[in-house]
């Protein structure tokens, strides 16, 4: 089909990750890699060293001090979590001038991925996850061939997603159905161009289904409960006019405490708001 070869086609020509991601991963795969060295790369980018400021001062992280150098936030963020960031902040940036379609816009879809990304976190920290720093980036970026969909194919896209919306289905469903393509295969894609880890690939491929048999079985089931728990708190637009089906399967997967939710909820709404009005102003 001609739209899945244009597709293919401008995915190919997608732009690589900029300079300081590829930098901060490869100066980070050094054994004696220090947090002066990290900290020298990211000044070099104001923008995401203001960002990076904002975060470790933010409530996000409850640290007590206020922290004044981009040396220091490293050291109380960790390696992993600041190229986390830096990843977040460069991907918005590249779809920062997608424009958006009546049924859905590019501020509102972040809104709703940023969602996915803090319950991620959350889910992640309550079952001890040893990695729970990539639980907020996975949550983030599950959905990001939908935006690939609304800047390669923006006229079939808002057909698939009216369709979606007035006939209540999973717009998953319809993508098969008039692209020949899912934004999940649309992302896959994507990463394997950016050679993103395989935990971002492994968690945007299986979203939908909750669990994978090679890879981290618990951060899927989580991007999967957290994207089910997104959409039913309505956080802003994913592009689905319903709740995809949760894969119960995860319970034992996850073995989340009965009260989790309503321990957390608690907490969710400064969390979202701190964490949109950083990523996004």
């Amino acid at each position: 089909m001609k739209q899945i070869e244009k597709i293919i086609s401008e995915i190919n020509e997608f732009p690589t990750l900029p300079t300081i991601y590829q930098q901060l991963q490869s100066t980070m795969e050094q054994p004696n890699a220090t947090a002066k060295a990290v900290a020298d790369i990211i000044s070099t980018d104001q923008a995401a060293a203001v960002k990076i400021l904002k975060a470790v001062n933010s409530p996000i992280y409850g640290l007590r001090g206020k922290v004044s150098s981009i040396e220091q936030s490293i050291v109380y963020l960790g390696f992993n979590e600041v190229k986390n960031l830096v990843l977040a902040l460069s991907v918005i940036e590249m779809f920062s001038k997608v424009k958006g379609l009546d049924t859905i816009k590019p501020k509102e879809f972040w809104k709703y991925s940023m969602g996915v990304g803090i319950l991620s976190r959350k889910i992640g920290i309550a079952i001890k996850a040893k990695n729970v720093d990539d639980y907020f980036i996975c949550g983030i970026l599950h959905c990001i061939g939908r935006l690939i969909f609304l800047k390669t194919i923006p006229e079939l896209f808002s057909q698939v997603l009216s369709f979606a919306r007035e006939n209540r289905v999973l717009t998953r469903d319809v993508e098969k159905d008039i692209i020949g393509m899912t934004h999940t295969i649309a992302g896959q894609l994507l990463f394997e161009k950016w050679k993103l880890p395989k935990l971002l690939q492994d968690t945007v491929s299986y979203q939908y289904i909750g669990q994978c048999d090679n890879g981290d079985k618990d951060l899927v089931a989580t991007v999967h409960l957290a994207l089910i728990a997104a959409n039913m708190m309505r956080l802003g637009e994913s592009g689905d006019y319903r709740v995809p089906k949760l894969n119960f399967m995860i319970w034992d997967i996850l073995r989340l405490e009965k009260n989790f939710f309503t321990d957390n909820l608690s907490s969710f709404d400064g969390e979202y708001q701190d964490t949109v009005n950083l990523l996004l102003n």
